[in-house]
Formats: structure tokens, C-alpha cells, sequence
């Protein structure tokens, strides 16, 4: 068997969310012994695609006879390989090319059930699949003391506080609310809320603190996440 798995925005446009699950993909792969090619003229059995920008070859590996394989919503904040959009409701929908993207494709994989609810707005029909983002626990090991304690060091607060580290969108008012309510719930923890999309202002982000409960920081979202 042999898999193709494209994602090329080039040089200015690569940064790193998109690629980065290509070669999670390609690493999958690589441990289950399944070959690799880097083009459709190599004559694959699977296209595995990861961006709308390619929706024009999903034309052309059906008229090749390859079927097509979507991981769609794993990196949204990637604006290379997004899929979704927020309508004037405030809804996160699929854009008109990424739903064309995924009407057209064999199979589609989503990293989680409220990915799989968004889509199944739009796609009906469609074989849709959720598909945990593969992660080794080895990453999680502490190399040393003091990596183990930079990140309290760098926020300022005691190591031996548990803390808890939430990924998300600032599009989402009701999770915001929600890491609010926890916080006050549970005073001896620290949280932190990191999330992109927090609007056109300089820095609504400090506004928002002022407002948040002491022991919750919004900050912007600078680590990969998925939806």
C-alpha cells in the first residue's frame, strides 16, 4: 500500500501547525510499514489531504482513481489549513471551500465530537470519523528538575500549585464563562485560558483579566492546539 499525505503552503505560508500534523500522519505511517510517496503521479492508493487549498486535487486523484482521505479541524489555527469560519451569529461553520472540500472527499477524520457536530451540520451523508491526534506519552516525561518547573518559574507562582491548562478560542464566550466559573469553584488552583481570535483591539486581553477571577490568566494561545 502506498499513502500519499500533502500539505505544501511554501516557505512563507508554512507555519508549522499544518505541517506539523503532516508529519504526525507520516510517522504513523512509517510505524505501520506503509510506504510513502510524495506525488499523485507516483500512483498511490490513498490521497491524504489536510488543507482546502487543495481542493483541486481531489479532482484530479478521483480522475486518477485514488480515493480521498480529509483530516479536517486539527489545526484552525492555521489559516492554511482551517476549515471553519464564524458566521454572523457567532456559530463556527465550514467555509465554502472546506465544505466543498469534504463533500467531495471518500472519508473524512475530525480530532473530536464537537469537531464531528460542527461538520455534521453541513455533511449529512458523509462518513465522518473522530481520530484522537496521536500524542507519545513520552513527551510528557521531565527531562530534568528544571524543565519539570520553568513553566511555574515563568508565571511566578509555587510549584507545588496544581494548575490547569485550558486551549480554546476567544470566539467561544460560553468557555470562557465556564474556565470563570470553574475558577471561582476551585480557588486553590490556578488556570490559564489560552486562546487565539481575541479580536481587533491592541489588548483586550488585559481588560479581560482585570474582570476574570484572580486565580484565571487569558492569555493569547502561542502553543499548537485542536479543536
Amino acid at each position: 500500500m502506498k499513502v500519499l499525505i500533502h500539505f505544501a503552503p511554501g516557505p512563507a505560508h508554512d507555519i508549522f501547525l499544518g505541517s506539523r500534523l503532516r508529519k504526525n500522519l507520516k510517522g504513523a505511517m512509517e510505524l505501520r510499514h506503509i510506504a510513502l510517496v510524495d506525488s499523485l503521479y507516483a500512483e498511490p492508493d490513498v490521497c491524504h489531504l489536510l488543507s482546502p487549498d487543495d481542493l483541486d486535487m481531489v479532482k484530479v486523484a478521483h480522475e486518477e482513481g485514488v480515493p480521498v482521505v480529509v483530516s479536517a479541524l486539527y489545526t484552525e489555527l492555521d489559516p492554511y489549513a482551517s476549515f471553519l469560519e464564524t458566521d454572523a451569529f457567532g456559530n463556527m461553520t465550514l467555509t465554502s471551500r472546506g465544505k466543498r472540500m469534504l463533500e467531495e472527499a471518500d472519508m473524512v477524520f475530525v480530532p473530536s465530537l464537537r469537531a464531528k457536530e460542527i461538520v455534521e451540520k453541513d455533511l449529512f451523508q458523509k462518513p465522518i470519523h473522530i481520530v484522537s491526534p496521536g500524542v507519545n506519552p513520552v513527551r510528557f516525561d521531565s527531562i530534568d528538575e528544571i524543565g519539570a518547573k520553568i513553566f511555574c518559574r515563568y508565571e511566578r507562582f509555587p510549584a507545588n500549585q496544581p494548575y490547569v491548562l485550558i486551549l480554546g478560542s476567544y470566539r467561544e464566550k460560553n468557555a470562557i464563562e465556564f474556565a470563570k466559573s470553574i475558577a471561582n469553584m476551585v480557588p486553590n488552583f490556578r488556570f490559564f485560558f489560552l486562546g487565539g481570535d481575541y479580536g481587533s483591539e491592541a489588548s483586550p486581553l488585559s481588560r479581560w483579566n482585570r474582570s476574570s477571577p484572580k486565580n484565571l490568566i487569558l492569555g493569547p494561545n502561542t502553543l499548537p492546539a485542536t479543536l
